[in-house]
């Protein structure tokens, strides 16, 4: 079996795996799990300062939690299929 794990970033070669992305695609609760900022913005694909950006201008849905910022991850992949563009037919 194929296992793809989502490891963390930086240098430190013995860190744990930030989540698997196998647990993610076949569990409910990882939908509703809260990502911080790091996470979003690579999950996303984008910078973390895109990601204050958007957050900033309320582009992206997100939460407050006294001083943190949180992420739904449903939200987050609802969020992206809502502004899919469709392929121009010739």
């Amino acid at each position: 079996m194929l296992e793809i794990l989502a490891w963390r970033g930086g240098g430190g070669g013995g860190l744990p795996p930030l989540f698997d992305m196998n647990e993610m695609a076949n569990s409910q609760v990882s939908v509703n799990r809260l990502l911080n900022v790091t996470e979003a913005a690579r999950y996303l694909g984008v910078s973390i300062f895109t990601l204050y950006t958007w957050v900033n201008q309320r582009k992206i849905p997100h939460y407050k939690i006294g001083r943190l910022l949180k992420f739904n991850q449903g939200e987050i992949s609802a969020w992206i299929s809502e502004r899919k563009v469709a392929a121009k037919e010739f």
